[in-house]
């Protein structure tokens, strides 16, 4: 066992961050593309995804909420027997998926569209299944880091790392309302220096 194994690991993620950092100004109508959609969602916003993007999904679905957007995160196992059922008109449902292939995802989609949400799909691949489902596509590539190519260390820390930057975004547009923070963040360190400061 060797240390040059995690180093090398950190450093082939840190140059794929950079990577990704570098597709911004290519991507930024879609990046100002997809903080309207959220700005502007008229209902709840839903987050999605299987196996590793199920838990990028899940963190973004806490950041934005965060931030000031309402959102859940879709539990992929239970969305098809019918949990689903809780999309309606005026929702945006945010899929991540990196193959654009997981046929769980494909199905949300179009049960999504078919219940009038708008469907938003975030990948390596735009010409994917997936993709070609959605209502809008952001396509990143966020392949080069992941171990052995198959498990994604790499690739979801990119993922989220852009979906931080779009959360930045978000909180600077709206403003960052810390007593409306406060509110819902009391528990923790956090919400222990929120409360200091009031004194």
């Amino acid at each position: 066992m060797s240390l040059d194994t995690m180093v090398r690991n950190i450093k082939s993620e840190i140059n794929l961050i950079e990577k990704v950092l570098d597709q911004v100004e290519e991507k930024q109508k879609d990046i100002e593309k997809l903080v309207e959609k959220l700005l502007n969602c008229q209902g709840h916003v839903f987050t999605s995804g299987v196996g590793t993007s199920a838990f990028t999904a899940g963190r973004f679905s806490h950041l934005l909420s965060c931030s000031g957007i309402p959102s859940t995160f879709l539990n992929p196992a239970t969305m098809l027997h019918g949990g689903s059922g809780a999309i309606k008109p005026g929702d945006v449902v945010v899929i991540i998926s990196k193959g654009g292939e997981s046929g769980e995802m494909v199905e949300l989609s179009k049960i999504s569209k078919g219940r009038g949400a708008t469907v938003i799909c975030l990948t390596e691949n735009g010409e994917s299944t997936l993709a070609r489902t959605c209502d809008f596509v952001v396509e990143i590539k966020v392949s080069g880091a992941d171990i052995r190519s198959v498990i994604a260390t790499g690739s979801s820390l990119a993922f989220s790392a852009f979906l931080d930057g779009i959360c930045g975004m978000i909180v600077e547009k709206v403003g960052f309302d810390e007593d409306s923070f406060k509110l819902i963040h009391p528990g923790g360190a956090v919400g222990k220096s929120l409360k200091e400061g009031d004194r």
